[in-house]
């Protein structure tokens, strides 16, 4: 199975959604277009890899190129929705602490004080960013 290739498949379906998500997009016609549900442009751009395969799939400088960034916004298939939050919250579950799957990492790279210690630096930062 895929499982020897990427452990975390969750990865695999979002970037999957994101871009079957565009393609759809790209096939509608102006009223199925303007039916799409409508999202601010800044959190197309939240996560660079989306932003990248948004920029590719539907054309250069479709999100950079945009004169008033922080209102402009942009329609956008559900599936490209749910592929965005699918790659937020597994970048929050790869943070380096606790009992996810980044704090389980570190707990084999570092051991158990090490990854109390990068636990502990990843929530101040993460504190401190106020993220």
């Amino acid at each position: 199975m895929l499982y020897w290739i990427m452990p975390s498949q969750d990865h695999l379906y979002s970037i999957l959604s994101i871009f079957i998500g565009l393609e759809i997009t790209l096939g509608l016609d102006k009223t199925g277009y303007n039916a799409l549900p409508v999202l601010p442009v800044q959190f197309l751009k939240q996560s660079a890899l989306a932003g990248g395969m948004i920029e590719g799939i539907l054309g250069q400088n479709t999100l950079t190129g945009i004169a008033d960034p922080i209102t402009a916004t942009m329609h956008v298939h559900p599936y490209v929705i749910a592929g965005i939050c699918g790659l937020l919250v597994n970048a929050i579950n790869l943070t380096p602490f606790g009992r996810t799957d980044g704090g389980r990492v570190s707990l084999a790279l570092f051991g158990r004080s090490g990854a109390q210690l990068v636990g502990l630096i990843t929530l101040v930062l993460l504190f401190a960013l106020g993220v």
